[in-house]
């Protein structure tokens, strides 16, 4: 048995907290004599927005500068391309090709594919088949290089890098409702033209670039007397999304099981597709 050095009371040693002087402390005295005094000894925390000169004073930018620094990080950014390789968005592809080479892969690889100059705000035509879309698959449907503008070129200088050339494909595909978590469907197959479909099948069409860009789409989908007409706009995405998920979050064109099958005449007539690239403004 020991005493507590404080408070005199008998404790068992085990019980008792013993000092380097050895000393014995009872654990309420050892707590109210030495942990109180020595949170009363910690020295004040500094407060960084009283003047505090141990820290580094923080600049305070205003509004519109604040915004213009990040606007500034962001065009350097952009402008320094990653140079991880891409895959092929084409159906049966499965390359990987720089984002410098992409229309070289395009047009040794896949002939079939058009591939043509664009203009900003310019008009792109072409006409397709929606019995051609497979299912679960990526397919090109063209190719744009897009052309910069004259105000690009000049504020880009002969001094720096010259621009990055943006290339957009214009994709398609086709999703069973199975895939989009609906597994009520009832598959249908017409005796004209061999078509297999199910009632909540959809087609999706949208655009994606080899590099990041701010430039917006229009795509519109019609029968070729342009009497019927479906449209969506949005930002061009990047390669490598994935078709359900676009689907389901509707950042693409999307035509249903009756869209695509009553404006082709279940299949017998191509539709028209416009396409065109809007610029950042």
């Amino acid at each position: 048995m020991k005493f507590c050095s404080i408070c005199n009371k008998k404790f068992n040693k085990s019980e008792l907290l013993q000092s380097s002087d050895d000393e014995y402390f009872c654990k309420e005295c050892f707590k109210y004599e030495y942990c109180a005094v020595s949170t009363k000894k910690k020295p004040p925390v500094s407060n960084k927005y009283e003047g505090d000169s141990s820290r580094k004073r923080i600049k305070m930018f205003p509004m519109e500068e604040l915004a213009k620094i990040r606007r500034n990080r962001e065009i350097k950014r952009k402008a320094v391309p990653s140079k991880r390789p891409l895959q092929c968005p084409h159906v049966d592809c499965n390359r990987y090709v720089s984002i410098y080479d992409l229309n070289a892969h395009f047009q040794h690889e896949h002939m079939e594919v058009p591939i043509t100059e664009t203009a900003l705000d310019a008009r792109n035509p072409l006409t397709f088949q929606p019995t051609d879309i497979r299912y679960g698959v990526k397919q090109c449907l063209i190719l744009l290089n897009v052309i910069p503008q004259n105000e690009e070129i000049e504020n880009s200088g002969s001094q720096e890098k010259p621009l990055m050339p943006v290339t957009v494909a214009v994709l398609a595909s086709r999703l069973a409702s199975a895939q989009l978590g609906d597994e009520e469907d009832v598959v249908t197959q017409d005796e004209n033209t061999g078509m297999v479909s199910g009632n909540n099948d959809k087609i999706i069409i949208w655009t994606a670039s080899n590099v990041l860009c701010d430039f917006s789409y229009t795509v519109a989908v019609s029968t070729i007397t342009e009497n019927v007409r479906v449209k969506h706009y949005g930002p061009v995405l990047q390669l490598g999304n994935n078709p359900q998920t676009l689907c389901m979050e509707g950042q693409c064109l999307i035509l249903s099981h009756f869209h695509f099958l009553g404006m082709s005449d279940n299949g017998l007539k191509p539709l028209r597709l416009d396409v065109i690239i809007h610029s950042e403004d």
